[in-house]
This record gives structure tokens, C-alpha cells and sequence, in this order.
């Protein structure tokens, strides 16, 4: 069993705080959401054959769509289990169910927010509701976001080391560049900052210090004291985890590597239900470049970028006639219906979070 840490007697509810959405940020998402999504539809449409794609969607064998739907359940499922296992790491304790829930709330809120920045803010908040402190439930899904970035930077690897002349289709090596820098980056300063942070506290203040002008000014700001403590927390509390609790961990990276294999097996499934067979090794290349492409991308839930650097990327693989099908398919799968699921989840969440009716108008002490 886990050491489980010491925490604050706050309650979650206070923990947690305001919910991190409006009703008026989530119509203007969903609006951008369906506005790009569509967009690049309509250019597959003109570019491809629109009603063979129709045909091919209602001829597709039920047995596949029952296969793909059960993988679609089986990624958030996936990333639920990542989320408890790393909570028990790390002296949390939330149910499976609670890591699942926050995980569908991930993926709704990152699904209509620019470069999926609203997903990690919702993960937090249904954690810290269901008890966890702010320091477990963010050293929990930093450590997985990081489990996301050994899994597509080692599939990277493989892809550079096994199909070295692979050619990025026009317009998409910018996208796929700047996601390996921000990657490489990411884990860098994991690697550098978190271990001196757990052995010399004040390092980043003194470094800056010793840059002319500039670096003084920043090394004076409040904020980057806070920010220095917080490391030193984050980093304290990642190596309590690694040293007494490293199977774990080790759990929660493999799972990591199991929700992207996932994820590309389904393109597979897909393509062999509209009756292609395409080599899984090809396949499975072509979905690493794939989510390279469009991890960042600033559009919600990587709206528009998405679809069409799926038809373009995929096309060694995908016949012109069959674009539109497999697109469509393909993000239904992986991304619209774990979002419908994450939206049902966190309205849910809403209406037991929301006071009782007339609760706020109540006079302090009064009887209810």
C-alpha cells in the first residue's frame, strides 16, 4: 500500500474551488469546436468523393463498429486507470470510478479549448472534489502528462530509426517540430529541475541572479519565489513517490504507452472495417506522425488540423474516395464520443456541485 502523506483538513469542495469553465467559455468552445471541425469536413468533401464516403459508412460491418466502440471505451477507461494508479503513487486515494470521471472531464474540457489547456485545469478539479490535496492531484497528472511524453517521443524514435526517409506532408512539419521541441523541453526540465530542486532549495533565484539586468529584476519577482517552492514541493513528493513507490510509477508510464497503442489500433480497426488492409506496422508509423502533427494544435480538441492532417498523413494508406469515411470515423471514435461521454460526466458533476435551490439566499444559521 501507498504512504499516504500528510494533507490539509480542508474540506474538497474548498480544496477544489470555483469549477475551471462558465457556461459562456463552454458555448463559445463548442462553437469553435464545431465551426473548425466542420470547415475541414467541407474541404475533404470538395477534395474527395462524398457519397462513396456515405456508402462505405453504412456498409461498415457491425462487428467492427462494435469492436471500435468497445476501444474508444477502453481509452478513457485507460486513462482513468493511469489517473488512480499514479494517485496511489504519489498518497492519494480516489476510486476508480472518481479517476475516470476526471479523465472524461479531461477529455470534454481539452476537447474545446485551445491546445486542450482546459482538460488538465477540469482533471484537477474533480480530483481535488473527491479529496485529494492540490499537491498529489498535480504531481499525479504532471507525471502523466510526462508518461504521454516518453510514449509519443519514443514512438518518434522508432518511427525516425525505422522509416528515416519519411516525408512529412507540406504544411505539417512545423506542427510536428514545434511538438518535439516542446516535448524534448518538457522532460528536460523534469530531468534537470527536479532533482536539484529536491536537494538545493533557492537555485533557479540564484541562477537568475547572476544575469545582467533582466535576470535580476525576474529573480526579485514574488512569483517566481512561489513558483521555486512549488518545484521544490512538486519535487520532494516525486522522489518520496520514485523511491518508495517506483512500481507504481512505472505502471502509470506503461499504461501511457498502452493509451497511444490504443489509440493507433483503432485508425487499423477502422480502416479494415471500410474494407482497406493496410500493413499495421504502416499504420501504426503513420499514427505517430500523426499525433506529433496535432498534439499542440491551437484549435480546440485540435479541430480542422486534425482531420485534415489525418487525411493527408494517412493517404499512403487511404484511398482519395475513402478520406471523409475514415476521418469521420476515425475522430468519432477517439475523440467525439469519449467527448459526449466527458460532457455527460461533468454536467453531472455540475448539478451535484451546484447548491440546493435557494441555499444562497438562506440567512447565515438559519434552519433549513
Amino acid at each position: 500500500m501507498p504512504t499516504r502523506l500528510p494533507a490539509k483538513s480542508t474540506p474538497p469542495q474548498a480544496t477544489a474551488g470555483a469549477p475551471p469553465w462558465t457556461r459562456r467559455r463552454l458555448w463559445w468552445g463548442l462553437q469553435l469546436f464545431v465551426v473548425s471541425t466542420l470547415a475541414a469536413f467541407g474541404f475533404l468533401s470538395v477534395q474527395g468523393e462524398l457519397r462513396g464516403n456515405l456508402h462505405l459508412l453504412v456498409a461498415m460491418p457491425l462487428p467492427v463498429l462494435a469492436l471500435a466502440l468497445v476501444l474508444s471505451g477502453l481509452d478513457v477507461f485507460l486513462g482513468g486507470l493511469r489517473i488512480w494508479v499514479l494517485t496511489r503513487a504519489f498518497g492519494g486515494a480516489i476510486t476508480l470510478v472518481t479517476a475516470n470521471v476526471a479523465n472524461a472531464a479531461n477529455i470534454f474540457l481539452g476537447g474545446i479549448t485551445p491546445s486542450q489547456t482546459g482538460g488538465g485545469a477540469a482533471q484537477l478539479y474533480i480530483m481535488m472534489r473527491a479529496g485529494l490535496s492540490f499537491r498529489v492531484a498535480s504531481v499525479a497528472s504532471v507525471v502523466g502528462f510526462l508518461g504521454t511524453v516518453v510514449a509519443l517521443l519514443g514512438g518518434g524514435s522508432v518511427v525516425a530509426l525505422l522509416r528515416p526517409g519519411f516525408a512529412f506532408p507540406a504544411g505539417f512539419r512545423l506542427f510536428s517540430a514545434g511538438t518535439v521541441s516542446l516535448f524534448a523541453a518538457v522532460l528536460l526540465v523534469f530531468l534537470v529541475a527536479i532533482p536539484v530542486s529536491g536537494k538545493r532549495s533557492g537555485w533557479l533565484h540564484s541562477a537568475l541572479g547572476r544575469v545582467p539586468a533582466l535576470g535580476r529584476r525576474v529573480a526579485r519577482s514574488p512569483r517566481l519565489l512561489q513558483f521555486e517552492r512549488t518545484l521544490a514541493d512538486f519535487a520532494a513528493l516525486v522522489h518520496e513517490g520514485g523511491r518508495e513507490q517506483r512500481e507504481w510509477i512505472a505502471v502509470g508510464f506503461a499504461l501511457s504507452a498502452l493509451i497511444y497503442l490504443n489509440k493507433f489500433l483503432l485508425a487499423w480497426i477502422v480502416l479494415r472495417g471500410l474494407g482497406l488492409d493496410p500493413r499495421l506496422t504502416d499504420v501504426l508509423y503513420l499514427q505517430v506522425v500523426q499525433y506529433l502533427v496535432m498534439y499542440f494544435a491551437p484549435t480546440p480538441g485540435a479541430s480542422g488540423v486534425a482531420e485534415l492532417a489525418a487525411a493527408r498523413i494517412m493517404s499512403p494508406v487511404v484511398p482519395d474516395s475513402h478520406f471523409t469515411a475514415y476521418v469521420l470515423l476515425w475522430r468519432t471514435f477517439t475523440l467525439y464520443a469519449p467527448m459526449v461521454a466527458g460532457g455527460l460526466l461533468l454536467l453531472r458533476e455540475a448539478v451535484r456541485a451546484a447548491p440546493p435551490a435557494g441555499a444562497a439566499a438562506r440567512p447565515p444559521g438559519a434552519v433549513a
